[in-house]
């Protein structure tokens, strides 16, 4: 939005070259020099021939005179060419054909996602490429250019104003979708860097000039209007004339698969999992009978069809069984329709033979109830995945060998014990502690390493009396299936003592650090559980009865309906944290905490400490990036982060170039989906004009490159110009002759 400019404005880029024109004043000072040298002699011959000469000298001074205009014009026509004047039109607007001033120009191109909605076999991005191609060809070839892409992050793909035309628009039709968004603050301020650094840099034009090609997505350009980078965008506007060009043209409709969520992300085999998908219609009409499918890989494993409202969404419950072992990627997805992108939806499961759990008991026994409430109905109990050990041996065991480590009401723990949990935790294990009447707090507050790895410590049990439970309104995925069934028993569950702890503030009493299950009617936590680098530590702060008889049981859990269902889901739930890191958001890193859990002891030997390994990722489009890591000893597990995740699918990644891979998932932000566009009027005005001439003089490659319409129109009139005065010259000096 550029302030109007006159009507017409004439002007010169160089205007010091009309001092040329000045060399116009030398035919004329020769033609009287050299009549002032001529001597008149009378000769008395020379009177007969005075009527003849009467005759002519008319003719041969208008030759004369005619032949002095010419040289002049050649000389100034020579100045004006050389001082590349220049004509603004009445809008002096992108599409007029009129030489302007040096510019330095700037092109920012949205690459968001909502830019790949086509109309007519065109995206929005193809239709922004091809109006930055037009106004590249249109600038004048001295006029550098800048080019930037706005995603997530923005990026100067030419940073410093290029005057290789030919260059940028290659760059231009490079440009691909950026599926994390569009950061307009980042974008913002990346423009005003590049403009600020073309004007006090003197090889560019100090006049400049912003355009910003977008279909400005409400979910993005709605903080430059009202938000944080509305003060950000008026004041650029205040410094630099800005454009702003929507690609959004027309009606928007669009159909997204907004959510895939499966009760579990592990699941034993053979045992269905409960999957609900979410579909929304962001169009002013409904739509009938739309497939929506749910599948393994390559594999459809069920479909359904939906009838939804306009402007509204649906929520599609489906049960499938998943056979493969390993982890899997679990796919929904509708038809194609103009935004493909948000079409299909990932998720990551993972299926397996048993759970691999290890029992820590303070006495043998103690674990007997907790392994028959595990063992799934009609299931047959293999031995590695129910084992238990004494509190003694745990220094003893490799812990990679497990996924899930219960601690049975423990009286101690040492601390190597203690330091051997933590890095099984922080790798990406699941560990669940049972707080009974063995429990002594003493031994556990004194350990500064137990504090951190429980987030808590432990004060004292409570009063014996009968304790009531809150669900807190079924908002955890512990209690979720117990929505509905009232019989069930869990609300009903005898408590009569429970430890009361106090969190590690301020870190552990943030949200999203510590999480309540489920609690005691007091308000004190009951099951909590809180993240420890890749994995999570949970507590049961009543520890059911296990094997021996308790003259005062502190409940009655082992006792009730409810108890093998919340069991199962205690360890459903802490195993399910560790699969976290395996979905993000497009532009959130890929952190792997388990690609490797231990190195198989016939190569044990061959990696040592410190050893480089590499971790190849596969992205969707079949390319492979490499990270060089070191692994820090033999057994451990290989910590590795990748980045560059702008491209939503299928991530695969692979240790070491080993033939087994482990998919990671890049979902889009479904926010974007929705196609609402800010009107450009509702912008803030940009209040910066165009200077009419330019404040430092040409550079040399703007002298070579600078060719405008006009200027060519006067060499060509100064080529016409020598043409006619040598003619001239040579047809009136035949005739004197």
């Amino acid at each position: 939005m550029l302030s109007g400019l006159p009507i017409a404005v004439a002007g010169f880029a160089s205007g010091w070259m009309l001092l040329w024109g000045l060399a116009a004043a030398i035919p004329i000072l020769l033609h009287y020099l050299y009549r002032r040298r001529q001597t008149v002699v009378r000769w008395g011959a020379m009177k007969l021939l005075l009527q003849v000469i009467e005759r002519e000298s008319r003719r041969v001074h208008f030759e004369q005179l005619l032949l002095l205009i010419v040289r002049t014009l050649v000389l100034i026509v020579l100045a004006l060419a050389l001082s590349r004047p220049f004509w603004l039109s009445e809008d002096g607007g992108l599409g007029s054909d009129a030489a302007e001033p040096p510019t330095s120009w700037i092109l920012a191109i949205d690459v968001s996602y909502s830019m790949g909605y086509r109309v007519d076999n065109e995206t929005r991005l193809q239709a922004a490429q091809r109006r930055a191609v037009e106004i590249i060809d249109a600038a004048n070839p001295g006029d550098p250019i800048a080019l930037i892409s706005l995603g997530q992050p923005p990026r100067a793909v030419v940073a410093a104003p290029s005057f290789d035309h030919a260059a940028v628009m290659a760059e231009v039709e490079r440009l691909s979708f950026n599926d994390a968004g569009c950061n307009v603050g980042g974008g913002l301020q990346l423009i005003g860097e590049i403009a600020l650094r073309a004007q006090q840099d003197p090889a560019h034009p100090a006049r400049v000039r912003v355009v910003i090609l977008s279909d400005f997505g409400a979910d993005h350009w709605q903080t430059a209007v009202r938000g944080p980078e509305a003060k950000r965008l008026r004041q650029l506007g205040e410094k630099y004339p800005i454009e702003f060009e929507s690609m959004a043209d027309g009606e928007a409709n669009n159909l997204a698969v907004t959510a895939v969520r499966p009760a579990s992300s592990r699941t034993l085999a053979g045992q269905p999992v409960e999957v609900d998908v979410t579909v929304a219609n962001y169009s002013d009409s409904s739509v009938s009978e739309l497939p929506v499918q749910l599948g393994i890989e390559d594999h459809t494993l069920a479909s359904q069809r939906v009838d939804i409202p306009a402007q509204s969404a649906q929520t599609l419950h489906f049960s499938v069984v998943p056979t493969a072992l390993g982890l899997s990627v679990l796919s929904a997805s509708i038809p194609n329709d103009r935004l493909a992108v948000d079409n299909r939806r990932y998720q990551v499961i993972e299926v397996r033979a048993d759970y691999d759990v290890l029992f820590v008991e303070q006495q043998a026994g103690d674990a007997r109830v907790l392994q028959l409430g595990l063992r799934p109905e009609g299931a047959s109990e293999t031995t590695r995945a129910r084992s238990t050990v004494l509190a003694v041996e745990l220094s003893t065991l490799d812990l990679t060998e497990w996924q899930v480590i219960v601690l049975c009401d423990l009286e101690r723990i040492d601390s190597l014990q203690l330091e051997r949990l933590d890095h099984f935790v922080r790798q990406g294990g699941a560990l669940i502690c049972l707080w009974g009447p063995r429990t002594v707090a003493a031994n556990w507050n004194d350990q500064p390493l137990a504090s951190e790895l429980l987030g808590f410590r432990l004060l004292e049990p409570s009063v014996e009396q009968s304790w009531g439970i809150d669900p807190l309104e079924y908002r955890s995925p512990l209690v979720a299936p117990f929505v509905g069934f009232p019989d069930s028993g869990l609300l009903t569950t005898p408590i009569f003592r429970y430890w009361e702890i106090e969190l590690l503030a301020p870190k552990m009493a943030a949200a999203d650090n510590w999480q309540v299950d489920l609690a005691i009617d007091t308000g004190d936590p009951l099951v909590g559980r809180h993240r420890l680098g890749g994995g999570v530590v949970t507590s049961l702060f009543s520890a059911p009865v296990t094997g021996s008889s308790e003259a005062h049981p502190w409940n009655a859990m082992a006792a009730w309906p409810s108890f093998v269902p919340l069991m199962q889901r205690l360890v459903q739930t802490a195993m399910d944290h560790s699969l976290d890191n395996h979905s993000v958001l497009a532009g959130q890193p890929l952190v792997g905490q388990r690609l490797a859990s231990r190195v198989a002891s016939q190569a044990a030997n061959s990696v040592a400490s410190g050893a480089t390994r590499t971790v190849t990722i596969t992205k969707p489009d079949a390319s492979e990036s490499q990270l060089a890591i070191e692994e820090p000893r033999v057994g451990a597990a290989v910590p590795w982060t990748f980045s560059q995740t702008e491209q939503s699918g299928v991530y695969w990644a692979s240790l070491d170039n080993d033939s087994r891979r482990q998919p990671y998932i890049v979902n889009v932000d479904g926010s974007e989906s929705e196609l609402r566009s800010v009107q450009v009027a509702q912008f803030p005005n940009s209040t910066a004009t165009l200077p009419l001439a330019v404040d430092t003089p040409p550079t040399r490659s703007q002298v070579a490159e600078s060719s405008p319409w006009l200027t060519r129109g006067w060499l060509l009139a100064l080529g016409s110009l020598l043409l006619a005065e040598s003619w001239l010259a040579w047809a009136l000096g035949r005739r004197s002759g």
